[in-house]
């Protein structure tokens, strides 16, 4: 704490010193006492993230039927119910004055099938000049709305089955929040728990293209360059905080000579820079707010990172002013035709003590070298595609306003509108822009999703294959700028958990050699048990559970067994909790070792024990008899041990489709098992986002 004033002082102190405006302000600080004093006075420390629906001196009581209190008490345990036979509830709760709402958890209903709203909206009544008045009108914030009952179940998941923790991310004044419910499954609905966490407002602007806070509106510049967007602020502040939310969408650029594909965006401002003036007229720079770079590296382009937050010393601000020399076109390269878009900018007054709370990224990541990417239907783009549109249809179902983002949408009919790239992004594994640095730059950092594995073997160089024709051999652990074109420039950031991702199958087996430094035979192994060195040529080795297996292979679905205690596996709030399920799609010849998790600050979360004529018992993991068969312990989801993000790794699929039919000795509602472990994860890397703000 004592650190972290110093330096504020200190860069204060140099401000003061060097600006125009320290011959007016200079008397106002003597000395360094009185400099350091005053900014421990106007410029406070760590700005803590608060649940404010738990706080007395924040809210009034909950209204509502019955019990309404129990949703806002802060425990899991409790929950407000609905009375049955009504057409609609609603549930409140007023503030003592108005509070800037910027994130929203909710925990929802019994189970999957009992009591979780499938139609409800969050409406907030907002205030009155700036005065919380009990006749003021609600309204329902942009993308508020949740309607959870979509037909096309192949695409989107069971229409009866509902996920328990879903979130809003909204940035609203509001003096009371509401939760008006329409249809519930199987009765009444039930809310646990609504948590409201406040963020900072920002400052208004002059600007209302960019101060709206509307992803959909945006500043486009005119003519031809250099742009100048410019802000005026009602009156002088103290601010030390800018969001940025910049060009149209982002996009993937082929690269010229090779396979595969870069990172890059629509109507992207490129070289630009951020200016401040106060009332001395001086425009000074800012040049915490220059364009991210690749530093260090083989490549030095600018690195596209369309949303930051960018933090500075405290300095006095009346005007600020961002100049853009050049821009991307709408293919995503530069162009001297191009017009660059500001989507959003709003600055912060250093004296605010709340954390600001921006909308996260979510980034699809396709974990497969260039080479074998390109030889899918449709070619890189359309592969990485897919993977995206298999996390947008199970994400559009857990985070609220998700199907605004027209990107990626499962119905391949939607058409791309104004909200594309709202939520979500993809990008190449084997890109080198995807670095820590590209991470660190946006805050919080996005949340990766590593893809499955198209057809393609782990190796120690990567190389079309000798053994079969097509056939991809990839060094996975290689950096991206090297002649392999691997993903290694990530290991940094898995061994750091300096991002939250979560890798399925091939992308969790990825996370762990990335985890392991590149020990390739002390990691992975095939499921017959022998390391991996041949090409797969017979499917029986594949432990497989699929949406498209005919109903006499339900009995023969591997039996998952998992730790019901950790928070991805909680599936019920009520009753003995499951331990096993089989609702699980899988697919997948090759495996991470169990002795490998051991080893590594690993922790293994579920497993099955896949049994056969085939498992090999001299192989590099133990082996049990069961009748005729060996046995090997497969391990199916861990977790990374430590760290400020959580890295997970799955070895089935609960992103892709899920199975039609429920499997002997399961529930029904299993059925619901993958999209409650998607909303468990996503709620786990919220709790890590919330944290990782208050500063």
């Amino acid at each position: 704490m004592r650190r972290a004033i110093r330096a504020t002082s200190a860069a204060l102190a140099a401000l003061v010193v060097s600006s125009p405006l320290a011959a007016r302000e200079r008397s106002a600080f003597v000395d360094g006492r009185r400099l350091a004093a005053a900014a421990r006075e106007r410029f406070p420390g760590p700005r803590p993230v608060i649940n404010v629906a738990v706080q007395d001196a924040t809210t009034l009581a909950p209204v509502g039927e019955g019990e309404p209190g129990l949703a806002f008490d802060g425990d899991d345990s409790s929950a407000w119910r609905g009375e049955a036979g009504a057409r609609e509830w609603t549930l409140g709760l007023p503030f003592r004055r108005p509070v800037r709402v910027g994130w929203v958890r909710l925990l929802l209903g019994d189970d999957a099938a009992r009591g979780v709203p499938a139609e409800y909206r969050v409406e907030v009544q907002g205030p009155v000049d700036g005065v919380c008045q009990d006749w003021a009108l609600w309204t329902v914030p942009p993308h508020a709305r949740h309607h959870d009952r979509d037909g096309n179940e192949f695409a989107y998941g069971p229409a009866d089955l509902h996920a328990q923790r879903q979130v809003l991310f909204t940035d609203v004044d509001a003096c009371a929040l509401r939760l008006v419910m329409h249809a519930a499954s199987s009765g009444p609905p039930v809310v646990r728990e609504v948590r409201v966490y406040e963020g900072a407002a920002p400052i208004p602007l002059g600007q209302a293209a960019v101060g709206d806070g509307r992803y959909a509106t945006a500043w486009r510049g005119a003519g031809a360059g250099p742009w100048t967007l410019s802000v005026t602020l009602r009156e002088r502040a103290w601010i030390d905080r800018l969001r940025l939310v910049l060009g149209a969408d982002s996009v993937t650029v082929p690269r010229v000579g090779e396979p595969g594909r870069t990172l890059s965006a629509k109507a992207m401002p490129l070289g630009y820079r951020v200016e401040t003036r106060g009332d001395d007229g001086a425009w000074v720079p800012l040049p915490e707010a220059d364009p991210p770079t690749m530093r260090g590296r083989a490549v030095t382009d600018e690195l596209p990172v369309r949303r930051r937050l960018v933090r500075f010393a405290p300095r006095p601000v009346r005007e600020l002013r961002v100049v853009i020399p050049r821009a991307t076109g709408e293919d995503g390269r530069p162009s001297g035709s191009a017009t660059p878009v500001v989507r959003e900018l709003a600055v912060y007054a250093a004296d605010d003590r709340r954390p600001v709370l921006p909308e996260p990224l979510f980034v699809s990541v396709n974990a497969n070298p260039a080479l074998a990417a390109a030889e899918a239907k449709g070619g890189e783009a359309a592969a990485s595609g897919q993977f995206a549109r298999d996390v947008h249809h199970r994400l559009r179902r857990i985070v609220l306003g998700f199907s605004s983002d027209t990107r990626w949408p499962a119905d391949a009919a939607i058409p791309a509108d104004a909200g594309a790239g709202r939520f979500l992004e993809v990008v190449d594994g084997d890109d080198p822009s995807l670095d820590g640095e590209l991470l660190a730059a946006q805050s919080p950092p996005p949340l990766l999703f590593l893809s499955g594995s198209l057809d393609w073997e782990f190796d120690r160089r990567t190389a079309r294959s000798r053994l079969r024709t097509g056939h991809v051999r990839w060094n996975v652990t290689a950096d991206a700028s090297s002649q392999d074109r691997g993903m290694g420039q990530l290991e940094d950031v898995v061994r750091r958990r300096l991002a939250p991702m979560v890798g399925f199958c091939g992308g969790a087996q990825i996370l762990a050699l990335l985890e392991a430094g590149g020990d390739l035979d002390g990691v992975i192994f095939r499921n017959d048990n022998s390391l991996v060195r041949a090409v797969i040529e017979r499917t029986g080795v594949f432990e497989r559970a699929w949406w498209s297996d005919p109903p006499e292979s339900d009995a023969s679905r591997p039996t998952f067994v998992f730790d019901a205690h950790d928070p991805l596996f909680r599936f019920s709030s009520e009753g003995p909790a499951r331990t096993t399920t089989r609702a699980w799609p899988s697919s997948h010849g090759d495996a991470v070792r169990h002795s490998a998790i051991a080893r590594l600050p690993l922790r293994e979360l579920a497993y099955t024990e896949l049994c056969a004529p085939w498992v090999r018992d001299d192989g590099p993991e133990p082996t049990f008899a069961r009748g005729r068969d060996r046995c090997v312990h497969l391990p199916q989801a861990f977790r990374a041990l430590g760290g400020p993000f959580p890295v997970v790794g799955f070895q089935f699929h609960p992103e892709q489709r899920d199975l039609r039919r429920v499997a002997p000795q399961d529930p029904d509602v299993a059925r619901g098992d993958a999209l409650q472990l998607m909303a468990n994860v996503v709620d786990g890397v919220v709790v890590a986002w919330l944290a990782s703000l208050a500063r």
